[in-house]
């Protein structure tokens, strides 16, 4: 059977139209890397492996290595359906989307990232009782030992970190951002597939609505990947930006 030139060149660019087709498309719907999903397959995956270890009090779980989509649409626009074609192609045509962060942090857009190994995170914030193993705090008020720890610098944080080194040998630090957000996520993403929900954030977080101060830690339901207050209550820091867990 021959095939002639000039068929071979027409399949040849339809086959590239197509390619090109669905390449954007895939774009501008955000669907995670084909490389991810033949990896760890869909949706995206990861959890608790079911170990857990105690270091100096502090109770850590082991999560598995996945994916999951990092960052937030919040404070920034994702433009019309042509604005998000043309920004794929680099053109400046439609209502296209606008990127402008919050607080300063690159949080848009959002992307997919990959926990390519597996890591321990602490189950709750760092109490004032866990903190003051480290450094001998006087405390006025009773019963106030498992809020979280709070008014401790970057610095302070590593501290504390490099002090559970040296206690049990084990290498501890403060979570990446990806890991913390993959951890604080647990499964969820910004946009959610039928059928899932968002669970109601009074049971699972301590915000503005429901209390002025700081609250014990674990007395709001945990996530589902078993870890608590990754919503609300006290800011967290992490190893690299913004985030102590």
């Amino acid at each position: 059977m021959r095939i002639t030139r000039k068929r071979l060149i027409v399949t040849t660019t339809v086959l590239l139209l197509l390619a090109g087709i669905l390449a954007v498309t895939w774009e501008v719907c955000d669907w995670p890397p084909p490389r991810l999903i033949l990896k760890y397959g869909l949706p995206p995956t990861g959890g608790p492996t079911g170990r857990t270890k105690v270091i100096e009090g502090i109770e850590f779980v082991e999560l598995r290595p996945g994916y999951f989509r990092m960052g937030s649409h919040y404070n920034c626009s994702e433009g019309d359906w042509v604005g998000r074609v043309a920004d794929a192609l680099g053109l400046p045509w439609g209502v296209q989307p606008e990127h402008k962060g919050f607080l300063g942090t690159p949080e848009c857009p959002s992307q997919w990232v990959e926990i390519e190994c597996p890591f321990w995170i602490a189950r709750t914030e760092v109490t004032v009782r866990q903190y003051s193993q480290f450094r001998r705090l006087r405390r006025t008020a009773a019963g106030d030992s498992d809020l979280p720890m709070l008014s401790v610098s970057h610095y302070q944080a590593t501290e504390f970190c490099a002090w559970l080194s040296s206690r049990t040998g084990e290498s501890v630090r403060l979570p990446y951002e990806s890991e913390w957000e993959y951890a604080c996520r647990a499964g969820y993403s910004c946009r959610l597939p039928p059928g899932e929900s968002i669970p109601r954030l009074d049971d699972k977080a301590w915000c503005s609505a429901s209390t002025r101060c700081p609250q014990p830690v674990a007395t709001r339901e945990p996530n589902a990947w078993g870890i608590y207050d990754t919503l609300g209550n006290a800011w967290e820091w992490c190893h690299e930006e913004i985030g102590f867990r």
